[in-house]
């Protein structure tokens, strides 16, 4: 019989064996290809995709929201969010998600007239994929 202090222990060991974006949804791999692929859109300097994070979109059907640390010369760091179509090579769907995004990167950021923002569904799920590395 486990002690309470053993089932503690081993419910947190547990919960560090899947990464979530913070609501359950699973965190996904970027591919490589698909970071330079978001990063090609810079509307100046060029962007060094860093890390990448993604979730399942649960508002849109077929997409991703991805997560994107990124290099910019004379700039720190910075982390901008971008829908895509699909997670594989030739992601043929981008889209600029947040303020960051939409500053750094030339990608459409629109649906149907409507701007998206941070406030879409799996960009904070997505950072947090990102922030557990």
């Amino acid at each position: 019989m486990l002690s309470a202090a053993s089932a503690v222990l081993l419910a947190a060991s547990l919960a560090g064996c899947s990464a979530s974006g913070g609501d359950g949804r699973e965190c996904q791999t970027v591919p490589a290809d698909l970071l330079e692929r978001i990063a090609l859109g810079s509307s100046g300097d060029a962007l060094t995709p860093v890390a990448g994070g993604a979730v399942a979109s649960a508002s849109f059907d077929d997409a991703y929201i991805v997560a994107m640390e990124f290099e910019v010369p004379g700039n720190d760091n910075q982390v901008g969010a971008w829908a895509v179509g699909s997670l594989e090579d030739g992601a043929t769907t981008v889209l600029a998600v947040d303020g960051l995004a939409q500053q750094f990167t030339q990608w459409p950021s629109e649906i149907n007239g409507e701007k998206l923002d941070v406030r879409e569904d799996g960009v904070t799920e997505a950072k947090a994929c990102l922030e557990q590395g």
